[in-house]
């Protein structure tokens, strides 16, 4: 149910806020093998549509006032803590990633007032390998024996086809883990469709209740109706949207972008229905937050979240989010309980237990009860006395953290002091040549096997006249130039409508 048009509020002027300055190091090399997935083609580009004005200002973390306040936890992408389990993390730790993160939301539950922990999909990485699925299950099954209610939505990585909408015969595996029977049986339970595909709960925080609502990757048609339904049957619940693809991020990981499912669900669903309030999402490598305005013209916060090129396969990080009724704000911090049981030598000077970039930890100023009031005006959550919970959460994960190492680069000290990779087929180094130009029919060395790097002559039948004067074209090292039956400037290749993504 959408709020009376009288209510359409102007965009507010107080700016979002983007806690610390100091950018989170993601580009350590990753431990672990990485692929890339395929976005669901054959979609129209996203319409403009209107977005709130962001900004960054001073901290929220150091606020110290106690009041009314619970967290939100996500887990972004765990496909590669799942794919690398059983033949890396569990020989080596004894566990992985994605069951620590799960066993310190549970411990700690209680004191960072964790109602509840939302999963944005892509549960694995190769829907088809059994042991990925044991792991994922054995990682979940930790928030069920503790009590902690979730909700789990299927990725493109836990389908068959990835191009196709979501259905039971494109899920079997998910299905065989995560199907109605077993979700069911969380606290909260509300409805399902396509046997657990997509999922509704509601769970209790200060005295108010939330929903909720998780729909499949490339959700099918029909998935829209049946959400409708659950929000027509709560008209007065807030509610949380998840989906593993919803809004996208820039190249740089921090600018946010439109991805056409997202502009299909806003279109379908978002819009048209105030209760929606917060969308999360994973699949696109970064950390991104954008603020829409719907048709009652009061703010949806959308928010990204997926780590996995991170080392170890996304570095055990996962997002906070702390509804802050106290304050009158919505704080993300992204932590990691991985981080501290880490082997020394896995330990690298990028490792931090939480992360202060832009997007990884900010405040959004939220008046919730004028937020909500076009739907639930008597919104009024319980007084409390509880403390920062975002500053507790980073007190947390850092128990243990000495620091990462200093950086240590040491040159070479020989010719023959370079790092051997298994399989590697050929090795050129330079340095048994002459110093200047490469001649014609020159060999470069192959340190590792017996394929030498060799200088092909010229071939035209008329040398350039300038190759005895110039420098850079005697030093060529490359095949025969073009012949004048070839077009100067050949056509560029152009890039698919929708490159691939993860």
């Amino acid at each position: 149910m959408s709020a009376p048009a009288a209510r359409r509020r102007q965009t507010p002027d107080h700016p979002r806020t983007a806690r610390g300055t100091r950018v989170g190091a993601l580009g350590a090399a990753a431990a672990v093998a990485v692929t890339l997935g395929v976005t669901a083609p054959g979609a129209p580009p996203a319409t403009a549509a209107p977005i709130a004005t962001t900004g960054a200002t001073t901290s929220a973390v150091a606020q110290a006032e106690s009041g009314s306040r619970f967290t939100l936890a996500v887990l972004p992408d765990t496909q590669f803590y799942s794919r690398y389990s059983a033949d890396q993390f569990v020989p080596r730790y004894g566990t992985d990633p994605f069951q620590v993160q799960t066993e310190w939301l549970v411990e700690n539950a209680a004191e960072l007032n964790i109602p509840f922990v939302v999963h944005v999909g892509d549960v694995v990485d190769r829907e088809n390998q059994a042991q990925e699925w044991t792991a994922a299950s054995r990682a979940m099954g930790v928030l069920e024996d503790g009590g902690l209610g979730y909700s789990i939505l299927p990725g493109n990585h836990d389908v068959v086809d990835q191009g196709a909408r979501s259905s039971v015969g494109n899920s079997p595996r998910y299905l065989s883990n995560f199907a109605t029977s077993r979700v069911s049986a969380n606290p909260g339970f509300v409805d399902s469709f396509q046997n657990g595909l997509g999922t509704a709960y509601t769970f209790e925080a200060q005295g108010e209740t939330f929903m909720s609502l998780a729909l499949p990757w490339n959700a099918d048609q029909s998935v829209y109706a049946w959400a409708q339904g659950v929000l027509d049957a709560h008209p007065d619940v807030p509610v949380v949207l998840s989906s593993h693809a919803i809004i996208g991020v820039q190249s740089d990981q921090i600018t946010p972008a439109d991805f056409w499912f997202g502009q299909e669900l806003w279109d379908r669903l978002i819009a048209g229905n105030d209760q929606i309030f917060l969308t999360l999402n994973g699949h696109f490598h970064g950390a991104t937050q954008r603020t829409r305005i719907n048709d009652a013209g009061n703010e949806v916060y959308q928010i990204l979240t997926d780590y996995q090129m991170a080392a170890h396969g996304g570095n055990g990080y996962l997002s906070l989010i702390e509804m802050d009724f106290a304050s009158g704000s919505l704080d993300v911090e992204t932590v990691s309980p991985w981080i501290t049981k880490k082997l020394p030598e896995d330990v690298t000077r990028d490792d931090s237990p939480y992360l202060t970039g832009q997007w990884q930890s900010f405040s959004l100023p939220v008046d919730f009860a004028d937020r909500f009031a076009g739907f639930a005006p008597d919104f009024a959550p319980t007084d409390d006395d509880l403390g920062n919970l975002s500053q507790r959460a980073r007190e947390i994960v850092s128990q243990g953290w000495e620091g990462a190492p200093p950086e240590a680069i040491e040159a070479p000290g020989a010719r023959e002091d370079h790092v051997a990779v298994e399989g590697t087929v050929a090795h050129w180094r330079f340095g048994d040549q002459a110093e200047g130009p490469v001649p014609e029919n020159g060999t470069i060395t192959d340190a590792v096997g017996a394929s030498p790097m060799h200088r092909l002559p010229w071939t035209r039948r008329t040398p350039p006249t300038s190759s005895a004067t110039s420098p850079s074209r005697a030093a060529t090292c490359t095949p025969s130039p073009p012949t004048a039956r070839r077009s100067a400037s050949p056509t560029p290749r152009a890039w698919p409508d929708a490159p691939p993504t993860s």
